[in-house]
């Protein structure tokens, strides 16, 4: 799912568009607090009948039968807008970007058929685990990263005294880790965004506002 600086940017073009009377340091932090965890499943809210796809993306429903209550609290906000986002990538965007594929090149979604992944808009054919590297998609999140916060002028420097309403999932404590990993995205160089092997920059950050967009429909009405 994308990673920290993309959660970053999608939240800055949230609040560059609309007027949210909220906290918007508590928001960021709540953003960046479900990757915080080494295993996923619990803090993204994944369902079972989905854990072996390949793409298992956040049940939003779950999410909120559980903390619908705390969406008044800015860094619980946050937190179910980072869900909203990596669904609906994983839903709706990264399939136009990639496809998954078994030995006989049959197109295939469970973790356990897949052998190569598709890029389209290279045409490259690649065995599956080395376009989960850097070399490839890790990589191009890596690649993006400078560009980005010069580009929407974000700040690295979080948040990190909010206090947790009651989200059970994660320990508000680990975002510190959160922020010594963003400190050091700065030694990439702005120009590697000209290198990116599977995103383009200007369609991945049409993605984002798209789902902004969405998000603050769903939130203001």
């Amino acid at each position: 799912m994308p990673g920290f600086i993309l959660h970053m940017t999608a939240a800055q073009m949230l609040f560059n568009k609309y007027t949210l009377h909220i906290d918007k340091d508590s928001f960021e932090m709540g953003n960046l607090i479900p990757d915080s965890v080494s295993d996923k499943t619990a803090s993204h809210f994944r369902h079972p009948r989905r854990h072996e796809k390949l793409m298992v993306y956040p049940d939003l429903d779950l999410f909120l039968d559980k903390y619908k209550s705390l969406l008044t609290d800015s860094s619980c906000l946050g937190y179910y807008y980072h869900l909203f986002v990596d669904r609906i990538y994983a839903r709706e965007y990264l399939p136009k970007l990639v496809s998954f594929h078994n030995e006989n090149g049959l197109e295939v979604s469970d973790r356990k058929d897949i052998t190569h992944a598709f890029i389209k808009r290279t045409g490259e054919r690649i065995p599956v685990n080395l376009f989960f590297s850097e070399e490839y998609y890790y990589g191009d999140f890596t690649r993006l990263n400078t560009y980005l916060l010069n580009r929407f002028h974000l700040s690295t420097s979080l948040k990190c005294d909010v206090a947790n309403p009651g989200i059970e999932e994660v320990n508000y404590t680990d975002i510190l880790s959160i922020q010594k990993q963003l400190n050091g995205y700065l030694d990439v160089p702005e120009s590697a965004v000209n290198e990116l092997r599977v995103f383009e920059a200007e369609d991945l950050l049409n993605f984002l506002e798209m789902t902004a967009d969405a998000f603050a429909l769903a939130l203001l009405g």
